[in-house]
């Protein structure tokens, strides 16, 4: 069956050439009013999606059309109570080939976080943890959507735990202790590691000198690598020289073995700046000298009533110890979660705005827009980040660009993955999306990515470019659905992988 013989599967699923896509106000306030409602929503869903490709072996010589069945299933509970503050969405999808051109599979999503105040204003525990589709090399074929088989994607499922005490002692200082527990799995990698630390700060005040001193430990083990610890003891000065601007300098001792057998130990100093000039505005600055180097982290963000700019500029190994996989892929809903930060800076409510904005807009959430990877040894990344969103009153404009350089830090360890022998993996991505909502209920949208990963040491690369435009709409208040075409283009250093695609998808939720 041909690509075009193909299309009428599309009208077996009824689905008509709607879509919803609300002006930026109204969806926030439709997730504030959600957030806002005391105790528990449950809302189940269930949802079909028909995709009909010309290229579903991911293979440019002996191309194959196909039609993938997607039937699914969806939970969401949002707690928000006065202790109890949680977001869990866990999908269940079965994706069905026609064609038989590969084995029928079933994949699981999950997106989850939260915070439980188990004793009042004494003991908290956080948590998360996040279930998704990703590449096992940056340097292998890419793909943006679930429904091909692409042996370069594989479940990556990523956990979080972390109990916390804080308190006052008296009238002197507060205290903080903190244990975390992060474990990430996949079928070509795992790691775990579990950090402990202490601090304690004087009282905050509007205006003078403060200080502050902390102390931590960091255990990661990797499957097929070896194990690394750090520990870190700090002293600090800080000084507000006014409500909304904050200065302060640390200086104290570290010790690691992330380049070597033994135990490496050094002197740490750093400076930090926090300004927040108004509400919509803020920077954030800080730079540290450590034994294996310098690591900064700089953020500027501002916002007026229709647009948000955000700019961050990271060198660090810290970003890996969130559990997820180092240099994270971006997805559309990671996208749009961290341009939403300063909009919506609660992560609970932040994630049922930008569930809002996808649905709709008729956008996936599980849409790649970047190519990251995964490792099996300590590693350096610098990352640059840019996101402009114009928020008009019928038309919405996003714009993201992302640079990352990531270099193998532990190099004792002989553990395989992307950067063993690479030298400098340099990883960029732009992403352009614009909504015109044609009427109340009915919208268009058009997306574009396109990203390229490659090694200084290596002959290898990739690329990845993308287009997609969806027609999506409202069928009823518990109903939408969506159309939508695709071109992707992927490239390495051995293939090549074109791919038209045409589909459709209905969502019911109860």
């Amino acid at each position: 069956m041909t690509f075009n013989q193909a299309r009428h599967h599309l009208v077996l699923l009824g689905i008509g050439l709607a879509g919803v896509a609300s002006v930026f106000p109204s969806i926030a306030q439709t997730a504030a009013e959600a957030e806002s409602k005391s105790g528990a929503v449950v809302s189940p869903r269930v949802f079909l999606s028909e995709t009909i490709t010309d290229n579903a072996g991911v293979n440019q010589v002996n191309r194959t059309s196909e039609q993938v069945t997607e039937v699914g299933a969806g939970l969401r509970v949002n707690i928000n109570r006065s202790r109890v503050k949680t977001l869990f969405d866990f999908g269940l999808t079965s994706v069905n080939y026609a064609q038989k051109t590969s084995a029928n599979r079933t994949q699981r999503a999950l997106a989850s976080n939260g915070s439980i105040e188990a004793i009042d204003n004494f003991f908290f525990v956080d948590f998360g943890g996040t279930i998704s589709q990703q590449a096992v090399s940056a340097f292998g074929v890419q793909s943006l959507e679930n429904s091909v088989f692409n042996p370069n994607r594989t479940e990556v499922a990523a956990y979080q735990v972390s109990p916390r005490l804080v308190g006052q002692l008296g009238a002197f200082a507060d205290y903080r202790v903190r244990l975390s527990r992060s474990v990430s799995t996949s079928d070509f990698s795992g790691s775990s590691s579990l950090t402990s630390s202490l601090g304690l700060s004087s009282k905050s005040v509007s205006r003078g000198l403060g200080w502050t001193t902390d102390v931590s430990r960091q255990d990661v083990s990797f499957s097929g690598g070896r194990p690394t610890q750090s520990n870190a003891a700090n002293v600090g000065v800080t000084y507000r020289a006014s409500p909304e601007l904050l200065l302060s300098s640390v200086a104290g001792r570290e010790s690691n073995n992330f380049t070597g057998q033994e135990q490496s130990s050094g002197r740490t100093t750093g400076y930090r700046l926090n300004w927040n000039p108004s509400d919509f505005a803020s920077l954030t600055a800080g730079w540290n000298r450590r034994i294996f180097g310098s690591s900064h982290a700089l953020a500027l963000e501002y916002r007026s009533a229709r647009t948000v700019w955000r700019f961050s500029d990271t060198r660090d190994v810290s970003e890996f110890y969130s559990g997820a996989p180092f240099g994270n892929q971006g997805s559309n809903y990671d996208l749009l979660f961290k341009q939403f930060e300063s909009v919506e800076p609660d992560p609970i409510a932040r994630a049922l705005l930008v569930d809002a904005y996808l649905a709709n807009n008729g956008l996936s959430a599980t849409s790649k827009v970047a190519i990251g990877l995964q490792t099996a040894a300590v590693a350096l990344q610098r990352k640059q980040d840019v996101s402009v969103a114009l928020l008009g009153v019928r038309d919405t404009i996003t714009v993201a660009l992302s640079h990352a350089e990531s270099t193998r830090l532990d190099t004792v360890s002989q553990a395989s993955d992307d950067l063993l022998g690479a030298g400098v993996v340099s990883q960029s991505s732009f992403n352009l999306q614009l909504a015109h909502r044609l009427t109340p209920d009915y919208s268009l949208t058009m997306f574009y990515s396109a990203s390229r990963s490659s090694a200084s040491s290596l002959a290898a690369d990739s690329s990845l470019k993308g287009v997609t435009v969806a027609l999506s709409g409202r069928l009823s208040r518990k109903s939408s659905a969506s159309v939508s075409v695709r071109h992707t283009s992927s490239s390495n250093s051995n293939t090549q992988f074109i791919e038209n695609v045409l589909s459709g998808n209905i969502n019911y939720q109860f």
